[in-house]
């Protein structure tokens, strides 16, 4: 299980390293463009998922929920 503390944390430690702020959204594809070896792909996840993130040795990816996007922007 995933200690929400712990979750919260990190992703204040994120933002801080990418310089966003705490409060205001994240636009991902700027943010992408600006990091190397990133990859941002939209793929179907099904409906309890809205992305995922990878990060192996040579690459990074995050998935973003294709089957969610018409729920966010409709």
């Amino acid at each position: 299980m995933i200690d929400k503390m712990d979750l919260s944390n990190k992703a204040s430690k994120l933002r801080k390293i990418l310089g966003e702020d705490g409060e205001s959204p994240i636009d991902i594809f700027n943010l992408v463009q600006k990091q190397d070896h990133f990859t941002l792909v939209f793929y179907p996840l099904g409906s309890n998922i809205s992305g995922v993130c990878y990060r192996g040795e040579t690459s990074k990816v995050i998935a973003i929920n294709s089957s969610l996007i018409s729920v966010y922007y409709n």
